[in-house]
């Protein structure tokens, strides 16, 4: 963030000087200059704004910026740039999909010929006395995967941190739609159990996880060989 922050300093110092020369007196102006200053000192201060020099308008605004760069509103323009980049975006879709996958059916239970019913994480937790224990631990994973994902989005400052923890978030993921497959949910395993889309959405989320894990690791590089050419 150094580098904006000099960047927007050697800007400020440029309006600045530029500021300086508009209002400064110029010589050969004489008589005529000293006509227009008692001709702006005989208006009203309305009338007087509404003829204003462009180069006091020029340093107002110039206070502005130096107000805004002293509230630290660079800052949070950077900051507000960094969290919309593109491994950022699919951070937070692995941390939605991972949210949906909660309330989502990955399993059906075909009760009759036509009516079936939907087995979720949530719904698992509220039947305990139908769903045993190891519903936990999808449950458990998926809300892992949730947390990672927004803890990953706020590690843009270390990059490789962040790319650890997004492939992390991605193996988390594909342990989930594993669970599901493999873990015996029901104390008697009933018939007619199918899985549903719902059992896959974790394997979306984990590759949107792998596409922010691969730009991460593009970023670093971008910014290793730039040091290099240092």
């Amino acid at each position: 963030m150094q580098p904006y922050c000099m960047a927007w300093q050697i800007i400020l110092n440029t309006m600045m000087l530029l500021g300086a020369f508009l209002s400064a007196d110029r010589p050969g102006l004489g008589r005529q200059a000293q006509s227009e200053c008692r001709q702006k000192q005989s208006l009203s201060p309305r009338q007087l704004t509404r003829h204003a020099p462009i180069s006091s308008v020029f340093l107002k605004g110039l206070k502005l910026l130096t107000y805004l760069y002293d509230r630290n509103f660079l800052k949070t323009l950077t900051f507000a740039a960094m969290i919309q980049r593109k491994q950022s975006l699919f951070l937070l879709a692995t941390a939605i999909i991972a949210t949906i996958t909660l309330f989502v059916p990955f399993l059906t239970i075909e009760i009759t010929t036509p009516v079936a019913i939907g087995l979720s994480l949530v719904e698992g937790l509220k039947h305990p006395e139908a769903i045993n224990s190891q519903i936990y631990f999808p449950f458990i994973l998926n809300c892992l995967v949730i947390i990672l994902s927004f803890v990953t989005i706020f590690q843009f400052k270390n990059r490789v941190l962040q790319y650890k923890l997004a492939n992390l978030t991605l193996l988390f993921s594909v342990f989930v739609t594993g669970l599901f497959f493999l873990l015996n949910f029901f104390d008697h395993k009933p018939e007619g159990l199918h899985f549903t889309f719902g059992a896959f959405l974790p394997i979306i989320g984990g590759a949107f996880a792998f596409l922010a894990a691969h730009f991460i690791k593009k970023d670093e590089q971008l910014v290793r060989s730039a040091d290099r050419i240092r």
